[in-house]
């Protein structure tokens, strides 16, 4: 080919191109789109002998899906329209950008940037923890069906699907108040938006600080291109806070009185100890005896005092008659101790035994004997006289 030749060709041959449109729009960061662009040759030459050659030119951020694309013959005044498919990096901002196509013929190459928008990348659902409330305000040690109440934020773009969570305790002094009640799930938390997961524990004995714990999340996110999902897994730490407070005891039980079965006017005396860290303010107590049992109290609930410091016993006296009907044992009974925390009372549930003696008490039997052995004194007092009364008439 000769110079001239070539210089003819590469100043006669021309192509125009022209975006039709791009599928998704517009398109999204860290996603593929299909770009439509429309390719005509207006330079009155027709292209029969060499292949034409259409390509998107891969930079750092853009990367062409696919073969390039070839046609065989354009002539001149035709229009053809190719669809490209391009992944375009998450790291683009948003913005316009060029994307650049060359048309090769030959040896001749023709460089076209075309403008596009490019939209900032979709983020990934991102949960963190809002806040923690519970339910009373105050976890206490030694306390059933408390409510763990954890708001979760979605920070990031897309919503997160088909979210469960499960509450991991670091302690054996936290328990599920029932099964899965350290389970909760969410249909769907948008992005930007907030929703509430619930767990019901009970709390042991001697629990006076927060207890470690973790919260597993599983949750997925539709992908840009398509409709299938990523699944995500997360683990957050956390602390269940347990509030240092008063706990009350019942230390001793003394019976004064025989609490012989028929009895009245027994005392009751109860020892009331407060082994918490804090001083219980405005205590009581309510003896709850099983409605079988032979006990009448005169008072079943009983004001211990209006403080009992950390460390300290105060005492506190029932009186109670016991019915002849009951039996010589011992009775277990339960006692609730309640005291003031904060605005809210809190109670907890004891117990103590009373003990009965058999008293004056007779059988039936007994009973039977002394009335039998009366009706044999009574016959024979009455024997007796008519005997001397007989006699005494014989000998007038």
């Amino acid at each position: 080919m000769t110079l001239f030749a070539f210089l003819f060709m590469q100043t006669s041959f021309a192509f125009t191109t022209e975006l039709i449109k791009t599928d998704p729009s517009p398109i999204v960061a860290g996603d593929y789109a299909d770009i439509t662009l429309r390719f005509t040759n207006p330079s009155g030459v027709d292209t029969e002998k060499t292949n034409l050659i259409f390509e998107i030119v891969e930079t750092s951020f853009i990367k062409s899906i696919g073969e390039k694309e070839k046609l065989n013959k354009m002539l001149s005044g035709e229009t053809v329209t190719r669809t490209f498919r391009v992944f375009f990096s998450k790291d683009l901002k948003q913005g316009e950008i060029d994307l650049p196509i060359i048309v090769r013929y030959g040896e001749t190459q023709i460089k076209k940037d075309i403008r596009v928008f490019i939209e900032e990348a979709d983020r990934m659902p991102e949960i963190l923890i809002g806040q923690i409330e519970t339910s009373p305000s105050e976890l206490l040690q030694d306390s059933d069906n408390n409510k763990l109440k954890i708001k979760i934020q979605n920070l990031g773009d897309k919503s997160a699907e088909l979210l469960s969570a499960q509450l991991v305790s670091e302690s054996d002094d936290i328990l599920p108040s029932y099964s899965y009640s350290f389970q909760d799930s969410i249909s769907s938390i948008e992005g930007g938006e907030e929703q509430e997961l619930e767990f019901t524990m009970d709390i042991k004995e001697n629990v006076q600080e927060e207890i470690p714990a973790k919260l597993n999340l599983r949750y997925r996110a539709q992908k840009s291109v398509g409709s299938s999902y990523d699944i995500f897994e997360k683990t957050i730490d956390l602390k269940i806070p347990i509030t240092p407070a008063p706990y009350l005891v019942i230390e001793k039980v003394e019976q004064i009185g025989d609490f012989s079965l028929g009895s009245v006017e027994n005392k009751l005396k109860i020892t009331i100890k407060n082994e918490g860290q804090k001083d219980a303010e405005e205590v009581r107590i309510r003896a709850v005896p099983d409605i079988s049992y032979p006990f009448i109290f005169e008072e079943t609930t009983q004001y211990v005092s209006a403080k009992i410091k950390a460390g300290e016993s105060r005492d506190v006296i029932f009186i109670t008659e016991v019915s002849e009907d009951g039996d010589l044992r011992e009775y277990d009974s339960i006692a609730i101790i309640e005291t003031l925390i904060e605005d809210s009372r809190y109670s907890r549930e004891d117990s103590f035994s009373i003990t009965t003696s058999p008293g004056n008490k007779k059988d039936n039997s007994f009973y039977g004997y002394l009335i039998m052995i009366a009706i044999i004194i009574v016959s024979i007092i009455i024997g007796l006289n008519t005997y001397f009364s007989r006699k005494k008439t014989k000998n007038k």
